[in-house]
């Protein structure tokens, strides 16, 4: 996404450039695309006209950023794409059990569902309850969207996004694109508006290198990326779970921002659904540390997905920006079992036990949990499900029961984290940045360049193998080590 958006930018700065034609393909989630669309709202101000072309189909991400242009053009026989919303829970209780194998589940929050379908028979009232919500805020919002940026009764773009697969000539008559055509037709199209005629001389931002600066530019903002899972040591790739945080690299790139002589304010991007709780208190702790030795501040800006562990690394920042899709909150623990006892059983495997310490057996893989079990359990969530609470109140100036009043695991979109005081406007990564040159007393217009951290990648075949396996297993399974606390956001609960 961030190769788009600065290629959006460079299109804005380039005197050259008199239009942009916008290839469509898939480009993102709701979150990312949100800070896309100001982008796009300059180069029109500017009087650089913007196209939109989309060859292959039409998705909401890619309707909801083509709105924002000029024009829209997809192809005649566009592959069919469902453009409502759809979310499907499976419980796997009755699954396992026929099997032998039961999951053992630990949590504290009403609406804290992470690995819930393993542990239960049907959607609970809570999980019920906040799926509902996450699709109607996310179906407003786009609804919103479209009827605005394209002058349409709501009504009207309703009937559009129920799930029928549409043909390119009923999005036409629709009003939600402009016209039908190929690729050379929206090129013509970009060509007229800019003034050029209808072959246009067209250059691929994107392989075109920038212009370098000068040295002198300053980089009084560092941008720090806080992507994928919260586990501890070292961040990257891995082969099943997909990409990672760690705690020891997010801590050292947090170190290099906010020691770095040049540097006045660092911005701490953050797109995770969170993971380990230790892992999440070691990134938190940094960076409140790092503020209070180095002085300087820190401004949070969240993606597509910043809950529980997400949250948790989020609440030092001075200031925490949201976009209006993101999804955030989720303030609770969770910590899963899995136990094969009564398939051993029922394959006639014997297990002798020898135990040093009475409550060693739950912690057993091959040992269902008593109910002294679950108790030991359930009160060591409650003592992480505290600390939790009382940390995001410290952070952000609230009473232990405000905090609890809209946590217990519960996702919130943007706005309704912002009506309830979990984050402090809405706006994007840009805005951020905003904030954090002001606060760096950076002059309004004058040029800098960021410092930016990212996560390390793993190498190309891991990479390859990951974006085949790692989906396949991570739908599957997506079990944490027996014992391990999490602050962990379901990434079904919101579309």
């Amino acid at each position: 996404m961030k190769p788009l958006h600065d290629q959006l930018r460079r299109a804005l700065e380039d005197p050259l450039t008199r239009g942009v034609f916008l290839d469509l393909r898939g480009v993102g989630n709701m979150a990312q695309l949100e800070e896309l669309r100001p982008r796009i709202a300059a180069l029109r101000r500017a009087g650089k006209p913007v196209v939109a072309f989309m060859e292959y189909g039409v998705a909401r991400g890619d309707l909801y950023l083509a709105a924002a242009c000029d024009r829209i053009v997809v192809t005649p026989e566009l592959e069919p794409a469902p453009l409502g919303l759809r979310v499907e829970r499976r419980s796997y209780r009755g699954l396992l059990a026929s099997l032998g194998v039961r999951v053992e589940r630990t949590s504290y929050g009403a609406y804290k569902s992470a690995w819930r379908d393993f542990s239960v028979d049907s959607t609970p009232p809570a999980d019920r309850e906040a799926i509902e919500h996450g699709l109607d805020v996310s179906q407003e919002l786009l609804v919103s969207a479209l009827a605005a940026d394209r002058s349409l009764p709501r009504e009207r773009v309703l009937g559009v996004l129920d799930g029928r697969p549409w043909r390119a000539e009923d999005l036409r008559v629709a009003g939600l694109v402009d016209s039908v055509g190929y690729r050379e037709d929206a090129l013509a199209l970009l060509g007229r508006l800019c003034g050029l005629g209808a072959k246009p001389r067209a250059v691929a931002l994107g392989r075109r290198p920038e212009a370098r600066r000068e040295w002198t530019v300053p980089t009084p903002v560092a941008v720090v990326y806080a992507s994928g899972g919260i586990l501890p040591g070292r961040g990257g790739g891995d082969l099943l779970m997909g990409p990672s945080m760690g705690s020891e690299t997010v801590i050292a790139q947090l170190e290099r921002a906010f020691r770095c002589p040049g540097v006045k304010a660092v911005v701490l991007r953050v797109e995770s659904p969170g993971g380990s709780a230790l892992a999440s208190d070691l990134i938190h702790h940094a960076t409140l540390r790092l503020k209070r030795e180095t002085g300087k501040p820190l401004i949070v800006s969240m993606g597509g997905v910043a809950g529980s562990g997400g949250y948790y690394i989020s609440i030092g920042g001075d200031r925490i920006l949201a976009d209006r899709f993101t999804r955030t909150g989720s303030i609770g623990v969770v910590s899963i079992k899995p136990s094969l006892e009564q398939f051993y059983a029922k394959h006639g495997v014997r297990q002798d036990d020898f135990d040093r310490g009475a409550a060693m057996r739950a912690w057993s893989t091959n040992r269902d949990w008593t109910a002294a079990d679950q108790a030991t359990a359930d009160s060591a969530t409650m003592r992480f499900y505290r600390r939790f609470v009382e940390l995001v109140a410290a952070g952000r100036g609230m009473t232990r029961d405000e905090v609890d009043a809209v946590a217990q695991g519960r996702v919130w979109m943007g706005e309704d984290a912002l009506a309830r005081r979990l984050v402090d406007r809405i706006g994007g990564l840009e805005e951020a940045v905003a904030e954090a040159r002001q606060r760096a007393h950076v002059p309004p217009g004058e040029t800098i360049r960021l410092l930016e951290l990212r996560r390390p990648r793993g190498g190309l075949l891991q990479r390859l193998l990951a974006s085949a396996v790692g989906e396949t297993w991570r739908d599957a399974t997506r079990l944490p080590a027996p014992g391990a606390m999490f602050y962990w956001t379901d990434d079904d609960e919101t579309p």
